[in-house]
């Protein structure tokens, strides 16, 4: 007999998994982006946290803990549009990333750097190093997971 892991995962292409951004912290975040400037900001419900995105299958259980993610600075991502990011810490997104990575998940950027996509299309231009860090709570929910389609 499958597991239900094993029936949710079978056929597909890859994993993703991902925390939550807690309702609050959503809110919070929308209402700061739009307050510093930041033009095309993302859609408050989307905010999430990466932990896993593999092209390849793997048995991998999301954990139920959520978490309170430090703010670290921010990065621009991609090219030619430019995605900004607040970079975020937390040693248990490290640990899970590290599980998945132990599972056999691929990953296909250099390093993992936890993140939550703030706006896309920015400015190419935007000096990251002048904008402030949000000063409030940054909570996750719990993390979720989702088979990539073949």
């Amino acid at each position: 007999m499958k597991t239900f892991l094993e029936y949710v995962t079978e056929g597909a292409a890859g994993v993703y998994a991902a925390y939550h951004i807690a309702p609050e912290t959503k809110a919070a975040l929308a209402k700061f982006v739009k307050d510093i400037g930041i033009k095309n900001p993302s859609d408050p419900s989307t905010l999430h946290i990466t932990t896993v995105y593999s092209t390849k299958p793997i048995q991998y259980e999301p954990s139920k803990k959520a978490l309170t993610v430090k703010p670290v600075g921010y990065a621009l991502f991609g090219h030619p549009d430019k995605v900004l990011v607040l970079k975020v810490e937390h040693p248990t997104l490290h640990e899970r990333f590290k599980v998945a990575r132990d599972a056999g998940a691929t990953w296909d950027y250099p390093n993992y750097q936890p993140h939550i996509t703030l706006a896309t299309s920015v400015d190419p231009d935007l000096d990251i190093s002048k904008l402030p860090l949000p000063d409030f709570v940054l909570d996750t929910g719990p993390e979720y997971t989702e088979a990539l389609a073949g």
